[in-house]
């Protein structure tokens, strides 16, 4: 090697391992790239391995897919049908509920009814006793009463012509033309009639007197009547009247034991005190059609027939399908009257509701009268008629409004509406009787007066008058 040549050999010696470095990184470089493109391939080819995968799970999602829609369209159209359904039973599950509503309402309406009714019966238990303490103030007078009665109709028969009497007229004439009564019915020729009454109401058998004093409660009652209708069962006619006699000192205002005791001393032959037994039966009921019969029967046996065929007849407007009514007028050759024309009115049950309302408004009516508003009471009255028109009780009560309003053709017209329907009643002819005679007319008071005593000869009111 030259001298001068150094320094450029060894730059060439430099570049060339320079090169050489630069060749080396460039193969390094290669491998890598070459490294990285197998990768890469591998790469490409896990890439479409997955592709190819992901696409056939794709396809079997799509299908899946597909069969949950038609699912989903199944469920739609039955969730729309359950809700169709569903829809149905919500507006069945609405009227429930409206109901349940209406029924809570009403069980309210009722719980203040049950209270009303509470109240009433609380009414009802202080007038009962205040009646039973009344009951027995009138009860302890009654021995008196009749005592007096007695002696009373004793001194008018003193005093009265002996001369006989001509028959009382039918009950029909002196309903309808009180006015043109004759004057035989309100002469002293009818004292002997009367006074014969008073003989034959004597009888053999003195009638029983309220003497005991006190409440009979019901077990007491039962024994006392017990005994009383197993003695009628047997015929032993003596123990009968006198176990009906014992229960009638304790209770006198029942019709019931009256009748019994009256056909247990007519079985004895005291047709007499059977007859007043009967009249006393029906001063309490005079609708009960077989007291009437009976009674009939025992006018008839005493050869009273006049009277007997009266009360038959009464019997038989009454009930017109009473075949023993009718037996009784034929018995004694009197003409039936025109049954076809008659139709008993009979008062209809009335429902327990009903029953409930009916009982508010007569209450209601009793008030108004007690308070002595008679034109509330008279309306009242009228109202509960509307439920029962064939209350005799209720007639007559709605009467006595108006005789107190002074509207007395009222007032007589209701008293002959309760006789249309008990003719035998004593109490209805004693208050036409009361209007007749603030109208002024005195002979058909009188005639009134003396129906009122022929069928209840205890009426005391009516003999007052007389």
């Amino acid at each position: 090697m030259r001298p001068n040549d150094g320094p450029i050999a060894g730059s060439q010696s430099t570049s060339a391992q320079t090169l050489q470095a630069v060749r080396s990184d460039v193969v390094e470089q290669a491998a890598v790239l070459k490294a990285i493109d197998g990768r890469v391939e591998r790469l490409a080819e896990i890439v479409g391995s997955l592709d190819t995968r992901n696409q056939a799970e794709i396809g079997a999602m799509q299908g899946a897919l597909g069969d949950l829609q038609d699912s989903l369209g199944g469920l739609g159209e039955r969730q729309g049908s359950e809700a169709a359904s569903l829809a149905l039973r919500l507006d069945a599950l609405q009227d429930v509920l409206s109901r349940i509503a209406a029924f809570e309402t009403l069980r309210a309406e009722l719980d203040g009814a049950r209270e009303e009714i509470t109240a009433l019966r609380t009414a009802r238990k202080t007038d009962l006793i205040r009646i039973h303490s009344l009951a027995e103030d009138r009860d302890a007078l009654e021995s008196e009463i009749q005592a007096n009665a007695a002696r009373h109709r004793q001194e008018l028969a003193q005093y009265r012509a002996p001369r006989p009497a001509p028959a009382m007229p039918p009950v029909a004439s002196v309903e309808a033309a009180p006015r043109a009564a004759k004057a035989t019915e309100t002469t002293p020729a009818q004292a002997p009639a009367d006074a014969q009454v008073v003989r034959r109401l004597t009888g053999k058998t003195p009638m029983p007197v309220l003497t005991r004093q006190g409440a009979l409660d019901p077990a007491h009652a039962q024994a006392l009547l017990d005994p009383a209708k197993a003695a009628m069962r047997a015929r032993n006619w003596g123990a009968a009247a006198e176990a009906y006699a014992t229960f009638l000192s304790y209770q006198s205002a029942k019709p019931g034991p009256w009748k019994q005791f009256g056909h247990a001393i007519k079985e004895m032959g005291d047709l007499g005190g059977a007859e007043h037994a009967y009249y006393r039966a029906l001063a309490l009921d005079a609708s009960d059609v077989d007291t009437a019969i009976h009674l009939g029967h025992v006018l008839k046996n005493q050869d009273l027939r006049d009277q007997a065929a009266e009360v038959f007849a009464a019997a038989l407007q009454m009930d017109p399908q009473s075949q023993a009514a009718r037996d009784g007028l034929e018995s004694m050759g009197c003409p039936l009257p025109d049954i076809q024309k008659m139709s008993r009115v009979k008062t209809p049950r009335i429902p327990f509701f009903k029953r409930y309302l009916f009982n508010k408004e007569l209450a209601k009516a009793k008030r108004a009268a007690r308070s002595r508003n008679w034109q509330a009471a008279a309306d009242l009255y009228g109202k509960v008629l509307e439920s029962t028109p064939a209350n005799t009780r209720l007639l007559i009560q709605r009467g006595h409004s108006f005789k107190e309003l002074g509207q007395l053709d009222r007032a007589e017209a209701l008293y002959r509406e309760a006789l249309a329907l008990e003719p035998l009643n004593s109490d209805a002819y004693l208050h036409v009787g009361h209007a007749r005679k603030l109208q002024g007319d005195a002979e058909g008071a009188r005639a009134s007066y003396l129906r009122a005593v022929r069928y209840n000869p205890d009426n005391q009111d009516a003999l007052d008058e007389l």
